[in-house]
């Protein structure tokens, strides 16, 4: 359980604590990702949004809000995972205008390889911040 006596008691204090337990989340899971799989954790977040859309692929507009990044940005995370053959992007707009990204079938393996090892890090650093174990999320 969390220790609710030591919770803040502003709003900026709440926020600041969140962000700091996302950086510990983000950090624990690029290194276990990265060891095992050779991905970031963003690269997991896209792909998984990507897989979990109808039809397995998604505009970038689409992409943008819940990855939290502009275009510009977006697209330079789209481009390895392309030039690896996770993903295709569609060089023409379909009849709408619109250009997906699509999760291929190396993407959908790796991203289900990558699941396990991010669920069992998840675990992990969840169970540190919950039992409120700092040491897998220094706050120096």
């Amino acid at each position: 359980m969390i220790d609710h006596s030591n919770m803040p008691t502003t709003a900026i204090e709440h926020c600041l604590q969140i962000t700091q337990a996302h950086a510990c989340i983000q950090l624990n899971l690029d290194e276990a990702l990265g060891w095992a799989h050779g991905m970031a954790y963003q690269d997991f977040v896209l792909l998984t949004h990507i897989a979990q859309s109808p039809q397995q692929r998604l505009t970038a507009a689409d992409l943008m809000r819940p990855m939290g990044l502009p275009l510009s940005a977006l697209v330079r995370l789209v481009l390895p995972l392309e030039k690896t053959g996770l993903l295709h992007r569609d060089p023409i707009p379909d009849a709408d205008g619109k250009r997906y990204v699509t999760l291929r079938p190396a993407g959908q393996t790796h991203l289900r390889n990558a699941t396990v090892t991010a669920q069992a890090a998840c675990a992990t650093v969840l169970t540190a911040l919950v039992n409120g174990q700092r040491a897998l999320c220094p706050t120096d």
